[in-house]
């Protein structure tokens, strides 16, 4: 069976604020009994949290999803703090947010040099249509498969399909918006 993940991601947080609005969004979690408190290795790349006691509450899926929620050996959830890309394994187009022009983003350099100003050197990653000749950061032209470049993100191992509610409880905890990256 294929791992699957579901990321949310608050783009707009400011860097100043990652370390304080993490901890708020942390706590909630503990506190609702989404995830566990102890940190193991139920994530692929770390440590994360497993499902909590009340995990179902974050989730429209009914008792045997839950099991198999479960069973899993990867079923945790990561919080990750700084700046990264989430994405769902693949790299496909993006978009020109002026014009609208697709960039075939795995076989451009171009792409990949605005991605390293934006995530090592923690620049704008402007990158330039090559149609319209107008640059933008990379975060905001469109991707095909999505992408999510935000500073504060969360990935959801293997969950079913997180509820709407839930997702809207979390953005009125941050006071930012989400992006919803991947799917259960």
């Amino acid at each position: 069976m294929n791992n699957v993940v579901q990321h949310l991601v608050a783009a707009d947080v400011p860097p100043a604020d990652v370390d304080a609005l993490a901890a708020r969004l942390r706590a909630w979690l503990l506190a609702e009994g989404i995830i566990a408190a102890e940190l193991s290795a139920c994530v692929p790349d770390g440590l994360g949290h497993a499902p909590g006691p009340r995990c179902a509450r974050a989730v429209g899926a009914d008792d045997i999803a839950l099991a198999r929620l479960h069973r899993q050996s990867l079923n945790g959830v990561a919080l990750r703090c700084g700046r990264m890309v989430y994405d769902c394994g693949q790299l496909g187009a993006a978009f020109c947010p002026h014009c609208g022009h697709v960039l075939h983003a795995a076989g451009d350099p171009r792409w990949f040099d605005a991605l390293e100003q934006w995530l090592v050197e923690g620049g704008a990653g402007r990158l330039a249509c090559t149609q319209c000749l107008l640059e933008a950061p990379l975060p905001q032209w469109q991707h095909e498969p999505p992408l999510g470049f935000g500073c504060l993100g969360l990935s959801f191992w293997n969950w079913p399909p997180l509820a709407p509610a839930f997702v809207d409880e979390l953005v009125t905890l941050l006071g930012a918006r989400l992006l919803r990256i991947g799917e259960g």
